[in-house]
C-alpha cells in the first residue's frame, strides 16, 4: 500500500514536472518567435532609411 502511494506520487512528480517542461519549452519558441519577429522590423526599417539616404 506504502508502496503504491509512493508510485502514484511519483507518477504525478513526474507528469507534473514533464507538463512544467512542455510548458518553458513553448514559452521558449514564443520569446524566439517575437525576437525574430522584432528583428525582421528593425531590419525593414533599417532597408526603408537606406533606400530613402539613397534617394538624397
Amino acid at each position: 500500500m506504502h508502496q503504491d502511494n509512493q508510485a502514484e506520487n511519483k507518477n504525478r512528480i513526474d507528469a507534473r514536472i514533464a507538463a512544467a517542461l512542455e510548458r518553458i519549452a513553448t514559452n521558449k519558441q514564443v520569446a524566439e518567435l517575437g525576437q525574430l519577429r522584432l528583428l525582421t522590423r528593425i531590419a525593414e526599417a533599417l532597408e526603408r532609411i537606406a533606400i530613402n539616404l539613397n534617394r538624397h
